[in-house]
């Protein structure tokens, strides 16, 4: 098991199972200890982590969001970081249709205004989130810094080594064996959900034109290589674990009666919050 005393940093790629993650994070670790960046401004939200007193940083024990790496700098060194991939094509589908049901994204007015289809949101480079965002994101290069086109060898190269730095590097498509390996690494307890803004009405990659297919690979070549690499890494980190076909079955089958007690649980919790928002 590794060291759970070193702080935990969660990258938090955008539209990888993420939200469901934090929440499981949240069960293990003291909220005082906690620190979650605001995801509607990661940008704001890592500058005002940066600004905090050093001795109020010193404390942290878990950092999670939406962040390049990096960020262990700021904390109390050496600390432990984990994150989560998706099949990068399978993410910037899911990506367009999120902030398409999403007014308060900041994308939303953008191809909304200009009545973009899929396949013109890949190719408007609007936001590097859509172009090797999971790349950039690891290989923790600032994405103001210049022509991030011309860097493309060293984003490739850094994210794959940042990534082979990390405690677990899960699989978003194997979900649950991520919760699993996630488990034995820190010795997590409760690690049960409900899955936490899946975007809805979403067309299967398979669905799409191989036009549109190849576009969004295109745009996102060093994020193909990077989810691959990243494969490879998890099914290392997974070896280990001599019954994992029999424990991931059994997982799931617990997983589904939570699911079955979770979900009203949380539709109640959903409806409370919005009254107190009015």
């Amino acid at each position: 098991m590794t060291n759970t005393g070193n702080p935990l940093i969660f990258v938090h790629i955008p539209k990888a199972a993420g939200t469901t993650l934090h929440q499981i994070i949240e069960r293990q670790y003291p909220k005082h200890l906690t620190c979650t960046l605001d995801g509607t401004n990661p940008e704001a939200a890592i500058e005002q982590f940066k600004q905090l007193p050093e001795a109020q940083r010193m404390k942290i024990k878990v950092l999670k969001g939406h962040m390049p790496f990096g960020l262990h700098q700021f904390l109390s060194e050496p600390c432990t970081y984990i994150t989560m991939l998706r099949d990068p094509v399978e993410r910037v589908i899911s990506h367009y249709y999120y902030v398409l049901r999403k007014p308060n994204h900041y994308l939303h007015e953008k191809i909304t205004s200009q009545n973009m289809t899929l396949l013109d949101y890949v190719n408007s480079g609007i936001s590097t989130e859509l172009n090797n965002g999971q790349a950039i994101l690891l290989s923790g290069i600032d994405k103001r810094s210049g022509n991030l086109a011309e860097r493309s060898d060293e984003i490739l190269e850094k994210s794959r080594q940042n990534l082979e730095q990390m405690a677990v590097v899960g699989i978003m498509e194997q979900f649950d064996e991520t919760l699993i390996l996630l488990q034995k690494t820190f010795g997590w307890k409760n690690i049960f959900y409900v899955k936490e803004k899946v975007t809805k009405n979403k067309p299967m990659k398979d669905s799409l034109s191989l036009e549109t297919i190849q576009a969004i690979e295109n745009q996102n070549y060093i994020d193909v290589k990077i989810y691959q690499h990243a494969q490879q890494l998890f099914a290392q980190q997974l070896s280990p674990i001599a019954n994992l076909v029999e424990e991931v079955e059994q997982f799931q089958k617990m997983n589904q009666y939570y699911q079955t007690i979770g979900q009203p649980y949380q539709i109640v919790k959903k409806k409370i919050k919005a009254l107190m928002r009015k």
